[in-house]
């Protein structure tokens, strides 16, 4: 529950301030049982001043210079805060291509289906 609220938290962010091209959401096997999950975005980036409070709850928007950020921050707050309650730390990458948030989860893995494992 906690990995659908990060992912949707992050993917409202990214449509809310892409105007165009796209949104991407991702995963990527790393060192097993390690999974990397992204939301990346072609928006217009993030401020690097904003990062001194990015993941702050009640932040006042700001807007110059073709950089945006959210005016409430309740969602980056939260997904941080549920980040790093599965053991993770919540990452960004910014830049005039966009923003890209990441973590990586050690997921247990389950066996295949139809797989059987017999006691002996």
């Amino acid at each position: 529950m906690a990995l659908s609220r990060v992912l949707l938290n992050l993917t409202t962010n990214a449509l809310k301030f892409t105007e165009r091209g796209g949104v991407e959401i991702s995963c990527a096997a790393r060192q097993p049982p390690r999974i990397e999950f992204s939301v990346t975005d072609t928006g217009p980036g993030i401020n690097p001043n904003a990062f001194v409070s990015l993941y702050e709850p009640f932040r006042l928007a700001r807007g110059h210079g073709g950089y945006r950020f959210s005016g409430t921050g309740l969602g980056l707050a939260i997904s941080r805060k549920l980040v790093g309650a599965m053991g993770s730390e919540l990452k960004v990458d910014t830049g005039d291509w966009g923003t890209r948030f990441y973590f990586e989860l050690e997921l247990p893995v389950l066996p295949t289906p139809g797989s059987h494992a017999v006691a002996r």
